[in-house]
């Protein structure tokens, strides 16, 4: 029971980020559009048996394990010190190779034209809806 509410807070969360980024683009007002994604990606994660109960599901879930695994990439991948680079405070840090192309890490499976392609699809998918004035 306890997971059933965690899962249908977190799809919530989801649904009113999601509500929120809708409501600005189109109509200039950010809360009831969260407030109204919040609760039918609620009622979709508790009452809903199809696949609008499976998306909204399964989006709180990645939420979930995303902020359970927060630590454990904070601690991996510190970023502290880069961000008192950014302001000046601390001296920065060169990327560790000279050809940023060739670059492999040892643990994960990184690929840069990977990274590249998905910064690309990112960019224009949130270039091509969020509207500039």
């Amino acid at each position: 029971q306890h997971g059933k509410v965690k899962l249908a807070f977190h799809s919530g969360l989801v649904g009113a980020g999601m509500g929120a980024f809708i409501g600005k683009s189109l109509l200039g007002q950010t809360k009831p559009i969260a407030l109204l994604f919040c609760i039918i990606f609620s009622a979709w994660t508790l009452c809903m048996r199809n696949a609008y109960g499976e998306f909204s599901k399964s989006l709180g879930l990645a939420l979930v394990y995303a902020l359970e695994r927060r630590h454990d990439v904070r601690r991996r991948y510190p970023t502290r010190h880069h961000l008192l680079a950014c302001i000046r405070l601390a001296p920065r840090t060169p990327f560790p190779t000279s050809n940023i192309w060739s670059a492999t890490m040892q643990q994960d499976d990184f690929r840069m034209l990977y990274n590249l392609a998905a910064c690309m699809l990112i960019g224009s998918w949130i270039g091509g809806s969020l509207p500039v004035p």
